[in-house]
């Protein structure tokens, strides 16, 4: 299995479970696109660390794989998800509250579309971090590990 693959396996379902956990108390519906939204973000985020810092050769590792990012991305998402989160809720049931009004198929069909972005959109900002930091935990366990900070 490619690194790629390893942390498209790894991370993938991480967000998943990141977004599952926190979508815990949605309705069924709610909850399932959350946890594919996590999906998604997941695996865009177990790309990142590669996207931003390219294995072009064996000592790639810098700022983007490091612990001071995971330490980052902790502190700043810990208390940014929620607020997130409350705010794509909030918009999705807007919207499933003006597509409950709607006279129009076209005025239902655009509000349920926007309902389900913005609870995918929840479940999407779960899913980013924990994908990314998945990519760095399993790098700081090969040979070479990841640095401090560069």
């Amino acid at each position: 299995m490619s690194n790629r693959s390893t942390h498209l396996v790894v991370g993938t379902p991480t967000g998943l479970v990141v977004a599952g956990y926190l979508a815990r108390n949605e309705r069924p519906a709610a909850f399932a696109v959350e946890t594919a939204g996590g999906a998604i973000g997941a695996t865009l985020g177990a790309l990142g660390p590669d996207l931003a810092e390219p294995a072009l050769h064996s000592w790639h590792r810098s700022t983007a794989h490091s612990y001071a990012a995971a330490a980052v991305i902790l502190a700043t998402t810990a208390q940014a998800i929620p607020r997130w989160q409350d705010y794509c809720r909030a918009q999705a049931q807007s919207h499933n509250e003006a597509r409950a009004r709607a006279t129009r198929d076209a005025a239902r069909l655009f509000h349920g579309f926007m309902a389900f972005l913005w609870h995918f959109l929840s479940g999407f900002v779960a899913g980013l971090p924990a994908g990314y930091l998945s990519h760095l935990a399993l790098d700081s366990f090969t040979p070479r590990g990841i640095p401090l900070v560069a």
